[in-house]
């Protein structure tokens, strides 16, 4: 081949080379992002299992765990239960369908729809009457920079895997 006076010349064994790109063909998408959903879910479970958000620190413990012990988020777990993800061949998407996710994710002010007050049980069996219940952030998805390496690792296993066969 000749550039502008300059002459190339590739020569050699181009049998590793067409593997490579034989491999890289067999690219399935939907299958990677849900290896990658897969990942999230278990980032997440982790950030219930030690009560951290995604950058370690500790969620503030909730008055139902001071009370009557426990952890935050785990009294029935029925809230990390219910995260999931979706995956196709343009990407995968995790999240929730309960409705409780929002407050805990970003905190907030829950107030009374039908009444003047909240009315729940505590921990100790006693019912408590308020007005508004502030609630803390316990931020449970978002990617942290050991969150990313964990993801970008997936994705490298996942394309080696495919260049090696």
């Amino acid at each position: 081949m000749t550039l502008a006076g300059f002459r190339i010349r590739l020569a050699g064994d181009w049998t590793e080379f067409a593997k490579t790109l034989q491999g890289l063909a067999r690219v399935n998408f939907t299958a990677l992002h849900k290896i990658l959903g897969e990942e999230v879910l278990a980032q997440v479970a982790r950030r219930f299992r030690t009560g951290t958000d995604p950058e370690g620190k500790p969620w503030p413990r909730s008055y139902r765990a001071r009370l009557g012990g426990g952890q935050t988020l785990r009294d029935t777990s029925r809230l990390q239960r219910s995260f999931t993800y979706r995956a196709d061949p343009r990407g995968v998407a995790v999240g929730t369908n309960d409705i409780r996710a929002r407050v805990h994710q970003f905190g907030g002010t829950i107030r009374p729809k039908r009444s003047a007050y909240l009315t729940f049980r505590l921990a100790d069996g006693r019912w408590a009457r308020v007005k508004v219940v502030h609630m803390p952030a316990r931020p449970m998805l978002g990617f942290a920079d050991r969150d990313l390496r964990d993801l970008e690792e997936v994705i490298k296993d996942y394309f080696e895997g495919l260049i090696k066969r």
